[in-house]
């Protein structure tokens, strides 16, 4: 996590302890507990499965205390936390994948796909300004509500990146283009194609 090739200790650790406790990520909370998130080919949803991660450093494992991974979860405030990084278990999911069999069409992302997922994931206010100063809000069907509501709220404005990054990436209706759009894009297609 720290150091120059990421494998050095929390940056955030001190000798009394770690210094964003309160605020501390997900991973965090949920170590030493590790979770797994998959959908099998003949299954409707994906299913979560947990394991226990024995490290020599973690002095969790000399305690007596014993907890089933409900009651974990809910010492560790974990419910929140998980709603929001449930899209994002989603798409890395799905892109961790692509190493193994390629992206969409055997595709490795483009370079602009891999600058779109960095702004989406990394840069709330740069998201923000892309999708209400660009042409975003003229392609794609967003209703006027969930404009207001993305001015506004970071959470709405994630959402909306999940979705259309689903959308861009895998193909999935999560956010769909406006009609006139749609037309207009496949009539490009078509006149590239050489059709009438």
């Amino acid at each position: 996590m720290g150091g120059n090739d990421g494998r050095g200790p929390c940056p955030f650790s001190t000798p009394d302890g770690c210094s964003v406790y309160d605020q501390r990520p997900a991973t965090c909370r949920y170590y030493p507990l590790g979770m797994v998130s998959m959908k099998m080919k003949d299954m409707e949803t994906k299913e979560d499965f947990f394991f226990l991660v024995k490290e020599d450093h973690c002095q969790g494992h000399c305690e007596s205390k014993s907890q089933n991974v409900g009651d974990y979860r809910t010492e560790q405030q974990l419910e929140e936390y998980e709603r929001i990084n449930r899209g994002w278990v989603d798409i890395l999911m799905k892109m961790a994948s692509w190493k193994v069999l390629g992206g969409p069409g055997g595709k490795e992302p483009s370079l602009q796909t891999k600058k779109m997922f960095f702004t989406a994931t990394t840069d709330v206010d740069g998201f923000r300004a892309f999708v209400l100063g660009s042409r975003f809000l003229e392609a794609y069907d967003v209703s006027p509500e969930a404009v207001e509501l993305i001015k506004a709220s970071d959470d709405a404005l994630l959402q909306l990146a999940f979705d259309w990054m689903k959308n861009v990436l895998f193909n999935e209706p999560t956010i769909m283009l406006k009609e006139q759009v749609l037309k207009e894009a496949i009539a490009r297609v078509r006149t590239d194609m050489g059709a009438a």
